[in-house]
């Protein structure tokens, strides 16, 4: 039997792009996190990639590619096979969990809404780093003093309107509804900027932009214009572009706010929005910091500054162990609200206030198990687990634990272990 596939069409792998078949090692990678610290039985998972060709010429002309040489399929076809597969998996597993990974916009958003309300599905990129980044302005929030509650007042600038922007903003918002924003208020707060600046009248917009259009910063502000205009509580950079978060943009930031989140989330590093040291140096050591990609701690004017990881593997292994566990049997946006507290709420209050907003690497075993339990109360708070039983009891059950046989030979006539 399957619990958990991981596939991807390899269309947007990081950072790179079209890797297409070449992609294959992402939903291996995410499944061996399944493994090791949701605590999956590693016999139940099953990584695919779907091969719908690829649009890459550099792959096309290459000899030793492994693809399908053909060019890229889209429109009806493309959707025809992606139907084939789900309805294909679910009838040979039907409690089976599937992870969408690295798919490219506007599919990923389309395959997302199409099959989430009847199969046990969701998309990593779009909510995965959704949950993950509203964790960490949960915990900022918390750093500036103001208690996770004070979400609700927070205002936000996301450089990046593709897949994992809006899927961030849609999380905050859902966050900021649970601590008692009403939604268009706190839609109000967050402000983002694509290519061609700030969204608001005029500039084109994908439908699930629209909600985010601005009438009080006029529309196709850039960073610096917004920064100034609004002098938010922090930034979000997932644009992928190095270096937009300027020495003159982070120290207006600083300006309009005593202790401001800097988070550039691009990966890899060549592609994050600032460095961990350029944010403290032109920040004068304001500012909390968290990325996507791993920068040092540092030290700055005598005290240390701490550089979170924005990982999507605090919350996709915990959440799906705790879907698995109770027998969701679907998967809404408010599990990964109480994903996100709970790793918000995984520090403590005095490694909060020193800038620690995230747990170690190290802690990711126990911080899956938190979030593992949280996703269960919510599933059965909102009657959609099958198992009503103790949460913890559930977790602790579920969690496979890996027990070898022993091997035992001789030789020379002597016991060999």
């Amino acid at each position: 039997d399957v619990d958990v596939i991981v596939v991807t069409d390899g269309s947007r792998i990081l950072g790179l792009g079209d890797l297409a078949a070449n992609g294959m090692g992402i939903p291996v990678g995410k499944l061996s996190l399944y493994v090791s610290a949701g605590g999956i039985d590693a016999s139940r998972v099953l990584p695919i990639t779907v091969d719908f060709g690829t649009d890459n010429q550099k792959l096309l002309a290459d000899p030793n590619y492994i693809g399908y040489r053909h060019p890229r399929l889209h429109g009806e076809e493309y959707y025809a096979l992606i139907d084939e597969f789900i309805k294909a998996a679910v009838s040979r597993w039907p409690d089976v969990m599937v992870q969408w990974e690295d798919f490219a916009l506007p599919k990923a958003r389309h395959i997302l809404e199409k099959y989430r309300d009847d199969y046990l599905s969701f998309n990593d990129d779009i909510q995965g780093t959704g949950s993950i980044t509203a964790a960490t302005v949960l915990a900022g929030v918390r750093a500036q003093g103001r208690g996770v509650e004070g979400i609700k007042d927070t205002k936000l600038i996301i450089l990046g309107g593709g897949s994992a922007g809006i899927g961030i903003a849609d999380q905050i918002v859902d966050a900021a509804v649970k601590y008692g924003a009403d939604i268009n208020e706190a839609r109000k707060n967050i402000y983002i900027l694509d290519r061609d600046g700030l969204l608001g009248p005029g500039i084109p917009m994908r439908e699930e932009q629209e909600c985010y259009s601005k009438l009080d910063v006029p529309a196709g502000s850039n960073l610096l214009e917004v920064v100034k205009a609004v002098k938010p509580h922090g930034m979000i950079g997932v644009c992928g572009v190095p270096g937009l978060f300027s020495e003159e943009v982070l120290k207006a930031l600083a300006e309009g706010c005593e202790r401001p989140m800097v988070f550039p989330l691009s990966n890899p590093t060549s592609c994050s929005e600032t460095t961990h040291e350029l944010a403290i140096e032109h920040t004068n050591g304001q500012c909390v910091f968290a990325s996507g990609s791993p920068f040092p701690d540092m030290e700055h004017n005598g005290a240390m500054h701490w550089a979170s990881q924005c990982n999507n593997a605090f919350i996709f292994p915990g959440l799906g162990l705790g879907i698995i566990a109770c027998g969701a049997t679907v998967i809404p946006d408010a599990l990964f609200t109480a994903a996100a507290t709970a790793v918000a709420e995984f520090n403590t209050p005095e490694e909060i206030a020193a800038g620690k907003l995230l747990p170690r690497m190290a802690d990711l075993r126990a911080v899956s198990r938190q979030v593992a339990i949280a996703t269960i109360k919510e599933a059965q708070a909102l009657g959609i687990a099958k198992d009503m039983s103790d949460a913890e009891a559930l977790v602790d059950a579920a969690v496979w634990q890996p027990e070898y046989a022993e091997v035992v030979s001789t030789y020379g006539g002597k016991l060999q272990c």
